[in-house]
């Protein structure tokens, strides 16, 4: 299903949030149930009938994700894939049992054709609600796969319109073309840490 939903035969990106009218704040909800101890995580698929907020650098689509009731330390991943040549830049935020920020996920860095990064998860923690970057929206990358772990590099250019010519994927190429945008699909999951006798 997970190829389904990634797959190359998606929408074209979304660019522009443009006429719609968006939460002031992120309306958090259990509607995506992140379980516990499975690498898969939950995944939500973010595209034009998603939710948006407002943020300061302007409207993001946004996905609540509720963590598990873990009594002790774990860790939380989050994790933005391309879906066709769309790959949503994450920023994400750890809401408590008050239903407050507690602190951000940072540090988003490339690892195996995704964008991730990591974050040590408390009792208390109940949400991560991810949003899209409005600034990074248009940019052009190419996303490092796991045969070429670079760090990602930010273009300084917005392309308008988005074209991407073909690039092949396999032995002659290790970086899969995308265009940052408010769609995307992301992964959150909850691990417990591994501890060493």
């Amino acid at each position: 299903m997970a190829a389904l939903l990634l797959g190359g035969c998606s929408q074209p990106p979304l660019l522009s949030l443009s006429g719609r009218v968006c939460d002031a704040a992120p309306q958090l909800a259990a509607e995506n149930q992140v379980p516990f101890g499975s690498a898969g995580g939950a995944t939500v698929v973010l595209d034009a009938n998603s939710r948006c907020v407002e943020t300061p650098e302007g409207p993001a689509t946004y996905a609540v994700f509720a963590l598990p009731a873990a009594a002790g330390p774990y860790q939380i991943t989050v994790r933005s894939r391309p879906r066709g040549i769309s790959l949503l830049w994450p920023e994400a935020t750890i809401y408590g049992q008050d239903n407050g920020p507690r602190r951000s996920i940072t540090a988003f860095r490339s690892a195996a054709g995704a964008v991730v990064a990591s974050a040590r998860g408390e009792a208390g923690d109940r949400y991560v609600v991810v949003t899209s970057t409005p600034d990074t929206v248009g940019r052009r990358e190419e996303i490092p796969t796991a045969a070429n772990p670079a760090p990602i590099r930010l273009a300084a250019t917005v392309i308008v319109p988005v074209i991407i010519p073909a690039t092949p994927i396999g032995p002659t190429s290790n970086v899969l073309p995308a265009v940052l945008a408010h769609s995307g699909a992301v992964t959150v999951s909850a691990m417990p840490f591994v501890t060493v006798p």
